[in-house]
């Protein structure tokens, strides 16, 4: 296996950001203690160790299954995202993470679709996060003529889609969800300064920044959104209902059905 097959597996790029506002800690503080989530491109399983703290049951999904993502989960699911079978989630979930992956998609917009297809019945919360295309710096780049992929950040070499507040909006209501909260999430400055005054201070400023303009100022996006019911779903509630007023009314002779 060469290195870079290596990194994949290990998911060596993928760190938790903690204990100062980012994708990770919002998505903890939001997700309900004692429930079940599932958690669609885990990479080595971080978040599920932190939501087993939280006595929460964890569905990992991805590509590669660490042994930290199996010890730390309810279930694993070892698949690649866009690919995954459906009917291997059979269990009803009340949060699904999709943390800084859907600029990984090919096709995001057939991947909600599927989503709200799976989940509407549920009424499963969406917990969504991606970098913010819009962010400053990229702005200042591009007036400058660059535009520059690299390893980490907003332009990783491996995003496919990128996205700024307007645009990941538009597609989820296209695709079907309500969102209920949205939200920028300021530069992981401790990531660059460690935890220290200084990077603190820059994620203070950061954010009243983001106060003036949330689509300028910030590094990432932080969407919770609800699948909306499909027709699908609609006739077939409306059917069982009309079976259930039928028996509950019905004499016995079935004068009174309804």
């Amino acid at each position: 296996m060469n290195a870079e097959k290596t990194d994949l597996f290990n998911n060596a790029v993928y760190t938790l950001k903690l204990g100062y506002p980012s994708s990770h800690s919002f998505a903890l503080e939001r997700v309900q203690a004692d429930s079940k989530v599932l958690d669609l491109g885990c990479g080595p399983g971080l978040m599920a160790r932190e939501l087993s703290k939280k006595r929460i049951k964890t569905i990992s999904v991805d590509q590669f299954i660490t042994p930290m993502a199996r010890s730390h989960s309810y279930k694993v699911i070892q698949s690649d995202i866009e690919t995954l079978d459906h009917g291997e989630i059979s269990e009803k979930v009340d949060t699904v993470l999709i943390l800084d992956m859907i600029e990984h998609l090919k096709s995001p917009e057939s991947f909600l679709h599927r989503m709200r297809e799976q989940f509407c019945g549920d009424e499963a919360e969406f917990i969504i996060t991606t970098g913010n295309i819009g962010f400053l710096p990229i702005r200042l780049g591009l007036l400058f003529g660059q535009f520059n992929y690299g390893k980490r950040g907003i332009l990783d070499l491996t995003h496919t889609r990128l996205f700024t507040f307007y645009s990941l909006r538009r597609i989820l209501i296209q695709s079907g969800f309500e969102i209920l909260e949205e939200k920028g999430i300021p530069a992981p400055f401790p990531l660059a300064f460690n935890d220290s005054k200084f990077s603190k201070f820059l994620v203070q400023v950061n954010r009243l920044l983001m106060r003036i303009s949330k689509a300028m100022f910030s590094y990432q996006m932080f969407f919770v959104v609800k699948p909306r019911p499909t027709l699908a779903l609609l006739l077939h509630r409306a059917r069982t209902t009309g079976e259930r007023l039928s028996q509950k009314f019905d004499d016995g002779d079935g004068l009174y059905d309804v």
